[in-house]
């Protein structure tokens, strides 16, 4: 059964003496219960709460069901279908969640949409291959092709970017809420490059930091050639140019002062009292398992190219006895010599090794 309803259809109530409820539009409701609305006719709620503490909702729909539905169902569904010339010139969007907030101050929280899952206590999602989240974001169509091009996950807009704002200083950041017995603040990260970690700051603080890795490593179990911090790389074809797996710079600009230290790495070892008894303490590991005989294996690739680049020692180091140095002139035996340097592979220049320590 279907019945026109026609517009300026009124729900009247003798009691209020008033509408309490007024269809504007031609539409119709048939047997399955479908509303359909034709001749640009709109189905609008308004409703003025005026109770304070009043709980509840304007709309509601809820979806009741015992039984196992099929490929999908919906409590409420927004779709705009734009068919062959349709769209918009503006914001187009199959659903709207938007909250004007007290012109004051806010008590409770307001957020333009909320996702709610509410497991049972025997609700599972894996037993059958299902999966469950709080969102679900899928694109479709011939011409999705476009999209894939063209489109953004996401659009923020009305943000002003600071250091402790909802978006970072630099736009790295977005600040999220993460409650466990407590408020936790936690960031999303954003790199500024496609498929890298990449970020550019405009301004570090004094005493500020790019990235920290900090953590309780309670029983540690790397493997050879591992590491807390890896970079591990296959080179499949044929180099073209140098192939540098890290790399630090430091850029000094025209207005640069430097009072004391520039180092490129400062690594430390800090000891509370742990066991060390059996322990083989290296500050750099090198391995090197090479197939093939390259023209030129060096531990360090010196590159001094400035006339103010001449290297006044090897190492800097607050107690010379720390180096193992042994006073006085070796009347040791030689047994042979280690090349220190060379230039291109050619020119090179050694320093001796003896058989002991024994000097004058």
């Amino acid at each position: 059964m279907t019945q026109m309803l026609r517009a300026n259809f009124r729900g009247y109530d003798p009691t209020l003496a008033e509408d309490v409820w007024t269809i504007r539009g031609l539409f119709q409701v048939d047997g399955s219960g479908k509303i359909e609305v034709t001749e640009q006719g709109s189905i609008s709620l308004d409703v003025s709460w005026e109770t304070a503490a009043q709980t509840g909702r304007p709309l509601s729909s809820i979806l009741n069901t015992e039984v196992l539905l099929g490929g999908y169902a919906n409590a409420i569904k927004g779709y705009v279908n734009c068919g062959t010339a349709g769209g918009s010139t503006g914001l187009l969007s199959g659903v709207n969640g938007e909250i004007r907030l007290p012109n004051g101050a806010g008590r409770g929280a307001y957020y333009g949409l909320e996702s709610e899952i509410v497991f049972q206590g025997s609700s599972t999602i894996t037993q059958w291959g299902s999966s469950a989240g709080w969102f679900y974001l899928g694109a479709s169509g011939a011409g999705i092709a476009d999209f894939d091009s063209d489109g953004v996950f996401m659009s923020i807009i009305g943000l002003t970017a600071g250091e402790g704002k909802l978006m970072s200083l630099d736009y790295h950041t977005l600040k999220c809420d993460v409650y466990e017995g407590g408020h936790l603040a936690k960031y999303l990260v954003m790199s500024i490059a496609e498929n890298m970690l990449s970020h550019s700051f405009s301004a570090i603080a004094a005493n500020g930091r790019i990235m920290k890795l900090a953590g309780t490593w309670a029983t540690p179990a790397t493997p050879d050639g591992q590491g807390l911090m890896e970079v591990d790389v296959t080179i499949s074809g044929v180099a073209t140019g140098a192939a540098n797996l890290s790399s630090t710079w430091v850029n000094l600009g025209a207005a640069a002062e430097i009072p004391g230290y520039l180092t490129l790495r400062t690594d430390g070892i800090w000891d509370a009292g742990a066991t060390l008894t059996n322990a083989v303490v290296s500050f750099q590991k090198f391995s090197s398992i090479l197939a093939s005989d390259p023209r030129i294996l060096t531990l360090w690739n010196l590159n001094l190219a400035s006339d103010n680049d001449i290297l006044e020692a090897l190492f800097e180091i607050n107690d010379l006895s720390h180096l193992g140095h042994i006073a006085g002139v070796h009347t040791g035996a030689v047994t042979g010599s280690i090349p220190l340097t060379c230039t291109n592979g050619a020119d090179k220049r050694y320093i001796r090794v003896y058989q002991d320590g024994t000097t004058t």
